[in-house]
């Protein structure tokens, strides 16, 4: 009871302070008239009293007190040096004359008008100081709303805990999401709320956050009331005191429950459709193998030559066509099917070079860099490869003549193009070489 009329008393004086401010922006000459007209009303006060006991000097005091308060420091010191000559004048020996007698009265009037000067002073300091905490109280009082505002209107769940778990503050979604209102649900704690099992989790990451000072961003499940557990992306970070020491945690959360069960559904189509893409693959290949197998049980029943060439050809050609989807690689998120060049083109030598050299001294030389290549591209090139080194391991060298045949894929001196060179040194021009770009 103490402390709250004292305080009701504090606030009777600050809005007395600030009910005043219009008439301390009266003109100079109105405050100094108005401050001679208070001096001399308690002169005359002073004047009508036949008998006055101490000095004179002291009924003059509450008018500079009252015109320091009314209007400002200047009034005050005006009121002092009215005052006093006013009081030397009329009240001290010998009268109607500004002469001092003794040294007493010297030193009353300095000690009067050193006091009227630091009262108007005090005064004055007084207001400027009130004046300043008001301004403060009232930019702080908006701030303080604009953050509720920004707080209450947020459609996320905002809260602060104390180092126990205790909620301190929590705006109104956080109270709708746990069924209870705001003032009931200061001072609860997660495992007040939810089963032991779903607020143990939630605790454990406020503990590490104000443990090691660090913020957090973590997946967490949260009983809303009617609706059941759901996901929540929650972020918190450590909530200092005033002295710089960890006093909880401070955090806000939304709502990723139909996100995660979307990515979920995503995930599960992707899967799906990947487990389809590598079963067409498959059964695409098998039937290019199929194919191939008819083609050489065909070439053996062919007598004529040119026609079992042209079927080993297609054979060929098919067989880069399988080999292309056997490597074919479909990732996540990529729109085109991609092949490694390094992994395809060096297998299409392994697979062609010993068929065709078989014992004779040919060595096949690779250089091959690697590069994502799209099916398409990988066909046209796979096809290609497989002409030029059927061409140079079977025209190039005769009766056994040894030599070496090269395969290189590189990038182009420019970096933009990549070029595909198969070189041999056997018959013909000294060094038969063809391009693909």
């Amino acid at each position: 009871m103490p402390f709250r009329i004292a305080e009701r008393r504090q606030d009777v004086f600050v809005q007395l302070i600030q009910r005043l401010r219009p008439i301390r922006g009266l003109p100079l000459w109105a405050r100094y008239l108005s401050t001679a007209i208070i001096v001399l009303a308690f002169f005359g006060a002073r004047f009508l009293q036949t008998e006055v006991q101490g000095s004179p000097f002291l009924l003059f005091l509450p008018s500079i007190v009252l015109s320091s308060f009314l209007f400002d420091r200047g009034s005050g010191f005006f009121a002092t040096l009215f005052s006093t000559a006013l009081a030397i004048y009329f009240f001290i020996e010998p009268r109607s004359s500004f002469m001092l007698q003794d040294i007493g009265s010297v030193l009353a009037e300095a000690v009067f008008f050193a006091v009227g000067l630091f009262t108007a002073a005090v005064i004055e300091a007084l207001r400027t100081t009130v004046d300043a905490l008001v301004a403060s109280e009232e930019s702080l009082g908006s701030s303080l709303s604009l953050l509720q505002g920004v707080i209450e209107g947020t459609p996320d769940p905002i809260f602060i805990k104390d180092r126990e778990g205790r909620y301190v503050q929590a705006n109104a979604v956080t109270a709708r999401i746990l069924g209870l209102p705001q003032e009931r649900l200061r001072g609860r704690r997660d495992r007040d709320l939810m089963p032991e099992a779903v607020a143990a989790p939630i605790e454990a990451v406020d503990r590490a956050v104000m443990e090691t000072r660090i913020p957090s961003v973590v997946e967490e499940m949260v009983i809303v009331a009617g609706q059941g557990p759901r996901c929540f992306l929650s972020t918190k970070a450590p909530w200092y005191g005033a002295r710089g020491e960890v006093a909880g945690v401070i955090g806000i959360a939304r709502d990723i429950h139909e996100r995660k069960q979307a990515d979920a559904e995503l995930r599960a189509a992707n899967a799906q459709k990947e487990v389809l893409l590598h079963d067409i693959n498959h059964r695409v290949k098998n039937h290019l193998q199929s194919v191939i197998s008819l083609l050489a049980m065909s070439k053996r029943r062919v007598k004529d030559e040119v026609a079992g060439a042209e079927i080993e050809n297609a054979a060929s050609r098919l067989s880069v066509l399988a080999r292309v989807y056997d490597r074919l690689n479909v990732r996540d998120g990529e729109r085109m099917a991609t092949v490694s060049a390094r992994e395809f083109l060096q297998g299409l030598c392994d697979e062609v070079g010993p068929v065709q050299i078989g014992l004779r001294p040919i060595a096949l030389r690779t250089q091959i860099e690697d590069v994502a290549l799209e099916a398409g591209t990988a066909v046209s090139l796979g096809l290609a490869l497989n002409e030029l080194l059927q061409n140079s391991l079977k025209y190039a060298f005769i009766d056994d003549t040894p030599g070496v045949v090269s395969v290189n894929f590189a990038k182009g001196e420019n970096g933009e193009v990549w070029i595909l060179e198969v070189a041999d040194d056997g018959v013909g021009i000294p060094r038969a070489c063809r391009h693909l770009r």
